[in-house]
């Protein structure tokens, strides 16, 4: 079972192999010094090259093949390290050429209090000490204070590096249950991923508890906090070794399982479901696919825990379960015009005067209802339909554009949102460039919204297409601004006009006054570039009172209106409203 109360985060197979062959070819480098040294004084040093041969045969393999090692064989390695460098103490050809070697055992505090439990770490240095206490004493000429002093100098290096090592972890660390958070977890799953794509395989399951507000409505945040406390304490129990289990936010978990294919990650699954009552848990499971990211495993999960929570709650759901049947009903909806398109309104502040809409895919499949938008997107994209019902839905937007812009009587935008593959397939801005003249709109009413994490993946092809795109007159929206890390230094030249600040950071406004000063300079920063900002997810007049305060110009929420159908959105805007679009949907 994975201690994640007290084992480092950096002890991942990759880094604890790589650190320990580095250690052991150091150590060999070091005891090859003294050979060499010793042969030029006729020494012959046979013991001493023996250990040279085996400590640079060990860490060669550590760097080779030593991530796919056992846990435990690193405890192996450490001690056998320390049996080691006390050999070469003992065997030494003099008393300094011992005293110098001694310190090749600060590797053996570096490694243990890196990458093991304090317990086992300590249990290292303890065995440490006395072997290099009692193999310096039988030198000769060395007396009990010189001993003393390598001791002092070895705690101390075990001391300043556990002490970095859990500062560090505690980063990493949710403070109430003391699991992983949503960093520690992501860092863990990148590490993971390039070992599950050599076969290993690799799946993860994320639970969301049911109803949890109303435990925390009804008894207090303090109930809140002792139910998340004890299903973590039951879920540990369960979590195999190897695996990581994770506090991903709020009332969600998350377990990253290597080694496990979808079924065997679902029948855990089910385990911890059970496990967790008598509080109600629905639960999302993907495994990792051929080519797939960490993001993408775990966007596909999340995929699955909704469809477990849309079936009825406290279920588990396997990402992948009816996704053929799921793209063939919707390529014969396509087909039938039946996937529908909504609008929600995009507001200038102060006076949430609706200057644009966003257009949002909505279909209902036969039989069992309102599909996610994030799993129709992507078994679109898994099934070859994304090019079409991205063509869908410019073609609808364009046409409702020109409808909304005769009912308000002024010029409306609209946005529509391009997926990675859609935006890279040939010929997108040609689609564009039909259904605009087509629709009779003009090419600077469309917005094309990309995530931020396309731009970071640099894609040579999706920048190119961009550049088409602005070439027509449409403008171009960085959409989730601020989840993303690589693209804050190329907004000055990319193709983009608009930024669409993601929700999580308008959530907290009014409570945490650190996003209030990032959000400042985000607003400032759009302001030097001319890019106009839209903040998105905004659902509380406080929120919007913040954003008006810091000056941000635009904002998209359920304040201001729910997507809703055309036929709503024009009475709105044809009545002259200018605040709120009303709607039921």
């Amino acid at each position: 079972m994975e201690n994640t109360a007290r084992t480092p985060e950096v002890a991942t197979p990759r880094a604890v192999a790589a650190t320990t062959g580095f250690l052991y070819l150091l150590g060999a480098t070091a005891v090859l010094c003294v050979v060499l040294a010793g042969a030029a004084r006729g020494w012959s040093g046979t013991v001493l090259a023996a250990v040279v041969v085996v400590a640079a045969a060990v860490g060669a393999g550590c760097l080779w093949r030593g991530r796919f090692l056992p846990r435990w064989t690193w405890h192996v390695l450490v001690g056998g390290g320390t049996g080691l460098i006390t050999t070469v103490v003992l065997a030494a050809p003099d008393t300094a050429s011992s005293v110098a070697l001694a310190g090749i055992y600060a590797f053996v505090a570096l490694d243990a209090f890196f990458f093991f439990a304090p317990r086992p770490a300590l249990l290292h240095l303890g065995a440490a000490l006395t072997a290099g206490s009692l193999a310096l004493a039988a030198r000769p000429g060395l007396d009990a204070g010189a001993v003393a002093a390598h001791d002092v100098v070895l705690v101390g290096v075990a001391a300043v590096v556990g002490a970095l090592v859990r500062r560090a972890s505690s980063a990493s660390r949710d403070s109430l249950t003391g699991l992983l958070n949503r960093r520690g977890f992501g860092d863990a799953l990148r590490a993971a991923v390039p070992d599950a794509a050599r076969g290993r395989g690799l799946s993860v399951v994320l639970l969301d508890l049911d109803h949890f507000k109303a435990v925390n409505d009804t008894g207090g945040h303090a109930a809140g906090d002792d139910l998340l406390r004890a299903v973590t304490t039951a879920w540990r129990a369960l979590v195999p070794a190897g695996a990581l289990l994770g506090r991903y936010g709020g009332d969600e978990f998350a377990v990253l399982l290597p080694g496990h294919d979808g079924a065997a990650a679902l029948a855990l699954a089910e385990r911890l479901r059970l496990a967790a009552a008598p509080a109600g848990v629905s639960v999302g499971v993907a495994q990792l696919r051929p080519g797939e990211s960490g993001a993408d495993l775990v966007r596909r999960a999340d995929v699955a825990l909704y469809e477990a929570k849309d079936a009825g709650r406290g279920r588990c759901a396997l990402a992948g379960d009816g996704d053929v049947a799921l793209a063939h009903d919707l390529a014969l909806a396509l087909e039938r015009g039946q996937v529908r398109v909504h609008y929600q309104p995009v507001v200038a502040l102060p006076g949430a005067q609706v200057l644009g809409v966003e257009a949002l895919v909505r279909w209902d499949r036969p039989g069992h209802g309102p599909v996610p938008p994030l799993e129709l997107v992507r078994a679109a994209e898994r099934h070859g339909l994304v090019g079409a019902l991205g063509a869908h839905v410019v073609r609808r937007a364009c046409e409702d554009a020109v409808a909304l812009r005769a009912a308000a009587g002024r010029d409306l935008f609209v946005t529509v949102n391009a997926s990675g593959r859609e935006l890279t397939a040939p010929g997108y801005a040609d689609g564009l460039a039909a259904a605009l003249r087509a629709a009779g709109l003009p090419p600077a009413a469309l917005v094309v919204e990309v995530t931020e994490t396309l731009l970071e993946a640099e894609s040579a092809s999706a920048l190119a297409a961009l550049e088409q795109v602005r070439a027509l007159g449409v403008a171009v929206a960085v959409d989730d601004f601020g989840t993303g890390w690589s693209s804050l230094h190329r907004l000055d030249v990319l193709p983009v006009s608009h930024l669409k600040l993601d929700r999580s950071f308008v959530r907290d406004l009014a409570s945490c006054p650190q996003r209030v000063r990032l959000l400042r300079g985000v607003v400032a920063l759009a302001e030097a570039l001319a890019l106009r900002l839209v903040a998105e997810g905004v659902e509380t007049a406080e929120q919007r009172d913040v954003l008006l305060a810091l000056g941000c110009p635009l904002a998209q929420g359920y304040l201001f209106g729910r997507p809703a159908p055309l036929a709503e959105v024009l009475a709105a805007v044809g009545a002259g409203v200018g605040g709120p679009v009303a709607s039921r949907a």
